[in-house]
């Protein structure tokens, strides 16, 4: 799952109070248990993966399709 944010700064309080705060508890009982961390790792390369794709989520895309319906209209219905 996920949520979509608008606002910059309301996604940087979701994603602390719900994904690194958790992911840092996790951690602490992984340290306590003898284990290896991973959650603040994987919730950081979310976070940095988001940065990078910020620009195309955040934008609407229309692609004009005008070749591709020429192109259906020119092979025969059996080819169809």
């Amino acid at each position: 799952g996920g949520r979509m944010c608008s606002n910059y700064y309301f996604y940087l309080v979701y994603f602390t109070l719900f994904q690194f705060l958790p992911a840092i508890l996790i951690d602490t009982v992984s340290v306590l248990a003898g284990k290896k961390t991973w959650a603040i790792k994987l919730q950081r390369r979310i976070f940095d993966s988001l940065k990078v794709f910020e620009y195309f989520i955040n934008n609407s895309w229309e692609f004009e399709s005008k070749n591709n319906q020429l192109l259906y209209q020119m092979i025969n219905v059996k080819e169809r």
